[in-house]
């Protein structure tokens, strides 16, 4: 889903900044972007999970184009079970990867 949204957004005329966890599937959404014409940076790895890579990653956006106009969040990644199995330590990872990922994000491009 993230490489198509960069293409599409790419297509639109957006400066598109990418990242990933996964350091050859980051790289792979970057050369399919410049392939088709578009204009895209990346940082990866990039844990969104972590509020420090999170505020890299804003900066390195103002540092390669000056501002971000559109923060498309798309990062999560989903862990699932029964209410009654699930173990504390699997909530957590699934609150990290859902929820704390999208706000640490918005709030390093906030400020």
């Amino acid at each position: 889903m993230g490489r198509e949204a960069a293409l599409t957004f790419a297509r639109e005329g957006a400066m598109v900044v990418g990242c990933g966890l996964y350091v050859d599937d980051a790289e792979a959404t970057l050369a399919a972007v410049r392939a088709a014409g578009g204009t895209m940076v990346s940082m990866q790895p990039c844990d969104l999970t972590k509020p420090a890579d999170c505020q890299a990653l804003v900066d390195f956006a103002v540092h390669t184009f000056g501002r971000i106009n559109v923060l498309f969040n798309n990062a999560a990644m989903a862990y699932f079970n029964w209410l009654e199995d699930i173990l504390d330590e699997e909530w957590d990872r699934s609150r990290r990867s859902e929820v704390d990922l999208v706000f640490y994000l918005t709030r390093a491009a906030w400020w």
